[in-house]
């Protein structure tokens, strides 16, 4: 994950560098990640609420901290609707048990 000079008013640059997971919206090539939450939905003024009344500003470490969330929930359900590559979105929608084995192959044999 990269800061760009302009964070929070742009979002972090996220891309894998080490081995790539067998996913549908992680570019196979270069290893970005596809997903609006990083382009188009980005909002630095993100707001939460807390005890049903009080709203506060999200300070930037608590953002990367979404970030991080955000990217560990994605990992575990893509997003068919947005992608790079068409391998695993195919396979998934044709055999989903040869899709969820095939992730755990790679997961496992990539992170050794």
């Amino acid at each position: 994950m990269k800061l760009r000079p302009d964070y929070p008013n742009s979002a972090p640059q996220i891309q894998f560098t080490g081995p790539l997971p067998f996913h549908p919206n992680v570019d196979q090539a270069g290893g970005r990640i596809c997903f609006s939450f990083f382009s188009t939905k980005w909002n630095k003024n993100m707001n939460i609420t807390i005890d049903g009344s009080k709203e506060i500003e999200i300070v930037f470490w608590l953002i990367l901290k979404i970030v991080i969330t955000t990217i560990a929930a994605f990992l575990e359900s893509p997003n068919f609707q947005e992608g790079f590559d068409e391998e695993p979105k195919k396979l998934y929608f044709v055999n989903q048990s040869a899709y969820y084995k095939k992730v755990k192959e790679l997961s496992t044999k990539r992170a050794t």
